[in-house]
């Protein structure tokens, strides 16, 4: 009995330490997912205001009225309206608005500008996250006017507030300094609880750029566990948290369950608390160690194998090889298909990739549709024709979803051990530069990372005796 006890005891532990990677894991998506949609708004309104066109449009009012280029002006703010923008206005260069359409927002419960010099601007609007930037407009190396937009953010309002799959007390926030009412968006969970997240010592942390968990006590005296992280550069900080009792639930229910049979029968009692610790504790190693959705190593796990397996390399001067592998144009199929079609794209991507790798071949999600491969004893040729073969495989796959039938490619980056002192962060950065060149090259392609000079060599470490 007290050994099944401690087994429980132990358990607990466990999970609860299962539970915190996990809510690390969902957070640094999170806080990737979030920088990239800002992001993206900002280089589209960038798009904007960069066209010589409009800015020729903006000039010619400078000289005196032109319907002609009101009515060009008119047009282009009506069109960017269908694409998703609240509000769009050219102004000339003494600030006149010259053409406009949509509603200017008047009243937003939060206004927080953002870290990124061209006075972008995030805020809370009725429909959720609105960005709004002022850019100017030049012509010539000469500014001619400027333009207004405001542009709500619908991806990053749904990922924002989707923590219910978490659990029943699972909260997320979002704040910038200081974070008080003013400078705090909603909670993802409309409760009074809510509103100590920025209170939190969780919050003071993000918001100093630091990353990580902690555990404490909230105004109600409630033990919770969280998780927080900066989001970018852009002066936010994110912190997702959940009550540490919940994480205990599962446990307390198998102990009421169990606990009559361990006084009256303490053989049995063994038994049955076996055939609840197993499967439990195989739960335990697949949230430790598991995507969820993909069924591929998260990248905690990857992590550590993939640099087990390149010590090995390093060791005995064998080859091995890593690819980085993104999906290309993912955010059009969220946008236009919805989540449940690029989770279905994604779960048939790592089911192909792991059909044409071979068992010793370590395959990971690193966040979002990037997803990385560990080819041991693999020098540079064979890597090569590994990642064609998935390149192929995965161009070739047809997903249906929504009703129909989804296709898409992927761009690799791939590079090859170079010298004892790679690491696996040194090889994946290597990897992921080489991943972008093939996005540059036109996407749907590989590319080889270049080769690297060596490092000085290091005088190689003595194994301890065992």
């Amino acid at each position: 009995m007290v050994a099944g006890l401690s087994g429980f005891a132990i358990l607990q532990r466990s999970l609860e330490s299962a539970f915190v990677d996990s809510l690390e894991d969902n957070i640094a998506d999170r806080r990737r997912s979030f920088d990239n949609s800002i992001r993206d708004a900002m280089q589209a309104n960038a798009m904007v205001a960069n066209r010589p066109v409009l800015a020729r449009g903006v000039d010619r009012f400078n000289a005196g009225s032109d319907p002609e280029a009101r009515r060009q002006l008119e047009e282009s703010a009506a069109v960017l309206r269908s694409f998703g923008y609240k509000y769009v206005a050219y102004r000339d260069r003494a600030g006149t608005t010259l053409a406009a359409a949509g509603d200017a927002s008047t009243a937003l419960d939060v206004v927080v500008s953002l870290n990124t010099g061209n006075g972008a601007v995030l805020a809370w609007g009725e429909r959720g996250f609105v960005l709004t930037q002022q850019l100017p407009m030049v012509l010539g190396g000469t500014p001619v006017g400027s333009v207004v937009t405001e542009r709500y953010l619908s991806s990053l309002t749904t990922a924002y507030h989707n923590v219910a799959h978490l659990g029943a007390t699972a909260d997320t926030r979002m704040c910038a300094l200081p974070p008080d009412a003013n400078h705090c968006f909603p909670a993802a969970v409309a409760t009074s609880a809510a509103s100590t997240l920025y209170t939190s010592i969780a919050m003071t942390h993000a918001l100093e750029g630091r990353q990580g968990h902690d555990k404490y006590r909230d105004y109600r005296g409630q033990l919770v566990a969280a998780a927080y992280g900066p989001v970018g550069t852009f002066g936010l900080g994110l912190v997702l948290r959940i009550d540490v009792v919940e994480l205990y639930a599962p446990i307390r229910r198998e102990l009421e369950f169990v606990f009559p049979i361990l006084l009256l029968f303490v053989a049995a009692g063994t038994l049955c608390l076996r055939t609840q610790i197993t499967p439990l504790a195989r739960r335990l190693r697949e949230l430790a160690t598991i995507d969820g959705l993909t069924g591929a190593f998260n990248r905690r796990a990857f992590m550590h194998f993939a640099e087990s397996e390149l010590a090995i390399a390093r060791r005995y001067g064998r080859p091995m090889s890593v690819l980085m592998i993104d999906a290309d144009h993912f955010k059009k199929v969220n946008d236009v298909h919805g989540h449940d079609a690029g989770d279905a794209v994604l779960r048939a991507l790592a089911a192909a990739c792991r059909k044409e790798l071979r068992d010793v071949d370590l395959f990971g999600r690193l966040g979002g549709e990037e997803f990385a491969v560990a080819l041991p004893e693999t020098p540079v040729d064979g890597a090569k024709l590994v990642a064609e073969r998935l390149r192929a495989a995965l161009a070739a796959l047809e997903v249906p979803a929504s009703g129909t039938v989804l296709k898409f490619t992927v761009s690799i980056g791939l590079v090859t051990l170079a010298a004892r002192t790679d690491t696996i962060e040194v090889l994946l950065k290597s990897a992921d530069e080489a991943l972008y060149a093939s996005k540059q090259g036109g996407r749907n392609r590989v590319t080889v990372a270049p080769p690297r000079a060596p490092a000085a060599a290091q005088p190689a470490a003595v194994p301890a005796a065992s």
